[in-house]
C-alpha cells in the first residue's frame, strides 16, 4: 500500500498545479498530502481506505438533514482554526474529530437534529450491508429526493446550536465518559475497559460477539471520541489540550451570548471576537505572531476602507507605469 502511494505521489508531484506534496508514511493510515495551488485546496490521498470514504459520505449526507447543520459546522471549524485547535503544526485534534464532536452534540438536542449512526445502519437491508475488516460501514440516511433539506421541529437558530455545543463540551466530564456518535450518547469508560471480557461487551462496543475476536479494545485518553464505524478507533487519542479546549468553549459561549444580546439591542457587531485569541497560551502566542501571515485570523474591514486601498494601489500602479514610459 505504501509503495503504491509513493508511486502515485511521484506522478502527482509532476503536475504543475500541485505544491507542498509530502508523504506521511508513519501515520496510522499512510497518506499523501498536497495542495492544489490554483484554488488553494488541501488534499489527502490514501490507498485501500474505504472506511475514510464512508466517513466522508456519512458526514456529507448528515448535512442534508437540516439547513442549519452546514453553516453550524463551518462556523465551528473556523472557530477552531482561529484558535489553532486544528490545522496547525502544534494541534493534535483533527478536523474529522471536531466534526464528529459537533455531530454528537446535534444528537443531544431536543428533538435530535441528527439520529444515531446505529439507527442509520439498521435501515440498510441485510443483502446491501457493507463490511470492511469486520466492521459494518454501511448506512442509509433518509433523504427527500429532489427536495431541499428542511428544518426540524426545533426552533434553535444556528447561533443557538453553537452556544449549545460550547456549553455541552465546557461541562463534559471527559475523565469518565466516551463520546459515542454511533449510539448517540456518552458511555462510561469503565464499560469499555470491561468490554473485551464478555460477549455482551464485545457485541455492544466492538460490534462482534465472537469469542475469537482478536481486535484490540478502544484506546482511552483524556478526551475519547469513538469512530462510528471502526469502533476500536479513538479519533481524539492524541489530543492533549482538552482543558484549553474547555476554556475556549467557555469564552466562546460567553461571546455568542453577547452576540445574541447585540442583535436584540441593535448594537455594533461583536462577531469578530468569536475568532480572536483571548488566552495567553502557547497556541495564542504563536497565533498572534502569525497574525499577518495566517488566514485564520481575518480582518473585518469596511467597504470604504477597501475602496481607499484599491484607489491607492491604482494610483501607485499608474505612477510606476508612467515612470517606466
Amino acid at each position: 500500500m505504501l509503495k503504491t502511494l509513493r508511486r502515485a505521489s511521484n506522478i502527482i508531484r509532476s503536475h504543475p498545479d500541485i505544491t507542498d506534496l509530502v508523504v506521511v508514511s508513519n501515520a496510522r493510515i499512510p497518506v499523501s498530502k498536497f495542495v492544489y495551488s490554483p484554488i488553494g485546496v488541501k488534499c489527502d490521498l490514501t490507498c485501500n481506505n474505504i472506511i475514510a470514504v464512508q466517513n466522508s459520505k456519512l458526514l456529507y449526507s448528515l448535512q442534508s438533514l437540516d439547513v442549519r447543520i452546514r453553516p453550524y459546522l463551518y462556523a465551528l471549524k473556523f472557530w477552531a482554526k482561529s484558535h489553532r485547535l486544528i490545522s496547525s503544526p502544534e494541534s493534535t485534534l483533527s478536523s474529522y474529530a471536531l466534526t464528529l464532536m459537533a455531530v454528537f452534540y446535534l444528537q443531544q438536542t431536543d428533538p435530535p437534529l441528527v439520529p444515531s449512526i446505529e439507527s442509520l445502519q439498521n435501515k440498510v437491508p441485510q443483502e446491501e450491508k457493507i463490511h470492511f475488516n469486520g466492521w459494518n460501514i454501511s448506512f442509509q440516511v433518509p433523504l427527500d429526493t429532489g427536495k431541499p433539506p428542511t428544518q426540524a421541529a426545533s426552533e434553535m437558530s444556528i447561533i443557538d446550536l453553537l452556544i449549545g455545543f460550547f456549553r455541552f463540551y465546557k461541562k463534559l466530564n471527559a475523565n469518565e465518559v466516551v463520546v459515542c456518535p454511533r449510539i448517540g450518547k456518552c458511555l462510561l469508560k469503565t464499560e469499555f475497559v470491561d468490554a473485551p471480557h464478555s460477549p455482551e461487551g464485545r457485541s455492544t462496543f466492538l460490534g462482534n460477539d465472537k469469542q475469537g475476536d482478536s481486535r484490540p479494545p478502544l484506546k482511552l485518553s483524556l478526551l475519547s471520541v469513538q469512530d462510528p464505524f471502526e469502533l476500536n478507533f479513538n479519533v481524539s487519542f492524541n489530543f492533549r489540550h482538552f482543558e484549553l479546549f474547555q476554556s475556549l468553549c467557555e469564552l466562546a459561549e460567553r461571546t455568542c451570548l453577547e452576540i445574541v444580546d447585540v442583535v436584540k439591542n441593535d448594537k455594533q457587531s461583536v462577531l469578530p471576537a468569536l475568532f480572536k485569541v483571548p488566552l495567553k497560551t502557547k497556541f495564542a502566542s504563536k497565533a498572534k505572531r502569525n497574525h499577518i501571515q495566517s488566514s485564520l485570523h481575518p480582518e473585518f474591514v469596511s467597504l470604504d476602507d477597501v475602496v481607499v486601498v484599491i484607489v491607492v494601489v491604482l494610483i501607485i500602479s499608474l505612477f510606476i507605469f508612467s515612470y517606466g514610459i
